[in-house]
């Protein structure tokens, strides 16, 4: 048994126009016993699909730039509709000694219907993470649920004691609706990094999951998370993506190793 779980997440984004085609894709590939139908070792579990709910205006990939060191496939696609949808696929990863990236990458290039997916994705960035292992909720099988996904980047000291306190306030937070679906922490691309995700209560405000931390529990807020802060960027709503629907209508929900849920001494 491996002690770290790792993820690989896959933002991308793809003309408004062949959203519906990407996403039928991508559940005839996943359908299709996913990376396994490239070798039987590429058991990549998809644990979260996730799109914009309204598409956005996407100005090319000329026009945002990467952060400095990060890699990167993109091309812009994007000639005539400039409307796009981003798509965020979270993928539970084997143990990464194991795993031929080599010969993954071959493979993907040699699947018809891989890339017959990659030529519609105008821009993609991929990282691999490990998940965090606090008590987490399996994502609600009925559509039409919400998603927040937020990424935050910490000074070393603050990490491990912001880790510890929004551990510490999962109870307080599922009180008004929000449920913890996993945090992240980087293994490729800027270190210190946290991505978190988050499913919503009907009809949430547009504001960040911190905001509501201290809107409905300021003590918990100020003692727990205040004293640790992060750089953070705008946080993204998602729904899910159809395919990511109809794959856990038909299977069985997945059991996660739980740790005990975190304290504070009074």
């Amino acid at each position: 048994m491996t002690i770290a779980e790792y993820m690989l997440h896959a933002d991308q984004v793809v003309a408004a126009g062949k959203a519906d085609q990407y996403e039928g894709l991508v559940g005839e590939f996943l359908g299709d016993r996913g990376f396994q139908r490239l070798a039987e070792e590429f058991n990549f579990e998809l644990v979260l699909g996730l799109r914009t709910q309204e598409p956005f205006d996407f100005g090319g990939n000329d026009l945002a730039p990467p952060a400095k060191g990060w890699r990167f496939r993109t091309e812009n696609r994007l000639r005539e509709d400039k409307r796009a949808h981003r798509y965020f696929n979270v993928f539970r990863l084997p143990d990464l000694q194991d795993l031929d990236l080599a010969r993954l990458m071959l493979c993907c290039a040699d699947d018809p219907l891989y890339n017959q997916i990659n030529g519609l994705v105008s821009q993609e960035f991929q990282f691999v993470r490990t998940r965090v292992k606090f008590a987490q909720a399996t994502p609600a099988p009925a559509a039409g649920k919400q998603y927040y996904r937020v990424e935050r980047r910490f000074a070393l000291k603050n990490l491990g004691a912001y880790l510890f306190g929004i551990g510490a306030c999962f109870p307080a937070l599922e009180e008004v609706g929000w449920k913890n679906l996993g945090i992240h922490q980087t293994v490729t691309g800027e270190l210190n990094t946290l991505v978190e995700f988050w499913e919503l209560p009907a009809e949430a405000p547009n504001q960040d999951v911190l905001a509501v931390l201290e809107q409905h529990f300021p003590a918990l807020y100020n003692v727990m998370v205040k004293p640790f802060p992060a750089e953070a960027n705008a946080g993204d709503v998602f729904v899910d993506a159809s395919y990511a629907i109809r794959l856990r209508l038909s299977t069985p929900a997945p059991a996660f190793e739980l740790a005990a849920p975190l304290s504070v001494a009074s």
